[in-house]
């Protein structure tokens, strides 16, 4: 078949090309372009592959063949809707997944490990928790209730239910600093916090580690995703989560990536792992983690 043949929706003919692409495997041809024409011959959409890459061009043909045998032209394949891939702890995805309109594929990165810590021998002041996992932490160690001072208002609400008089600082770890800095200057602090955090309050506040989140390999079905054609929209929540992904991504990865941050320091640490940052939440917060999901899928 000629490079100005035309495949128009024919499945059978696009998937023979690329299946003809896998059978090259092991041959010295350099680069293998399967160049798919839009039945419309507005132009041609190619997808260069290495022969040598068998892997990546069995997914590319399965993907393509399956779009392709439903009827779907190239560019309705361009618009099928973006999955979003959620990569916190699992309690953590399927609270989110439940407030977002849109396909979802929850795999973490990290799971939650609790630990036992030593009975409390005296009494804080009051106890500064950073995370939600942070206040069941604690709450798992010990029957301490009093002031909690809490990096937001979801952590507060976590904090209050658990019997706590909780005051949130409604931002991120510098809002939280400050109003310690102006209620609680010389107080004794615990820190309830896990094993890895994003900020260190310092001498502000005793470290009490209650938790860790050790490193979890994606599943099945996400690898799937990250190595397909269609837009895979990554929410971020940490620097450490963003180092995590990015060293999964760089194994499998060859979706395009719509990465949202939930803040500028997780942005930083995508940046700096050499991934692209799309969107930056306005507040680091769920809600508008959510209207920043919500705007990266339209």
């Amino acid at each position: 078949m000629g490079s100005g043949g035309n495949f128009g929706d024919d499945a059978s003919k696009i998937c023979m090309q690329l299946c003809l692409a896998e059978n090259l495997v092991g041959h010295d041809f350099g680069r293998l372009p399967a160049c798919l024409t839009d039945h419309s011959g507005g132009g041609v959409v190619a997808a260069a592959f290495y022969a040598e890459d068998r892997e990546s061009i069995r997914q590319g043909s399965d993907l393509l063949c399956g779009a392709f045998a439903t009827g779907n032209t190239i560019a309705m394949v361009q618009t099928i809707p973006p999955t979003v891939l959620l990569t916190r702890p699992r309690a953590a995805s399927e609270r989110l997944a439940a407030q977002i309109s849109a396909q979802v594929v929850i795999s973490p990165l990290m799971e939650v490990i609790w630990r036992s810590v030593p009975v409390l021998g005296e009494a804080p002041d009051a106890v500064v928790f950073t995370s939600q996992n942070g206040v069941e932490g604690f709450v798992r160690n010990a029957d301490w209730r009093g002031v909690a001072y809490c990096v937001g208002d979801r952590t507060a609400q976590a904090a209050q239910a658990a019997g706590f008089q909780a005051v949130s600082a409604g931002g991120d770890l510098s809002d939280l600093k400050a109003m310690l800095a102006a209620r609680a200057k010389g107080a004794r602090l615990i820190h309830a916090r896990g094993l890895h955090v994003a900020g260190d309050l310092g001498d502000i506040a005793s470290p009490l580690i209650t938790y860790e989140q050790r490193p979890l390999a994606l599943s099945l079905e996400a690898r799937k995703v990250l190595s397909g054609m269609n837009k895979v929209v990554v929410p971020l929540f940490s620097p450490r989560s963003a180092a995590l992904f990015v060293q999964e991504f760089s194994r499998i990865g060859h979706a395009p990536l719509v990465v949202v941050a939930i803040s500028k320091s997780v942005a930083k640490a995508c940046s700096d792992a050499g991934l692209e940052v799309a969107f930056v939440a306005s507040s680091p917060d769920g809600a508008a983690m959510i209207n920043a999901i919500e705007t990266a899928c339209a």
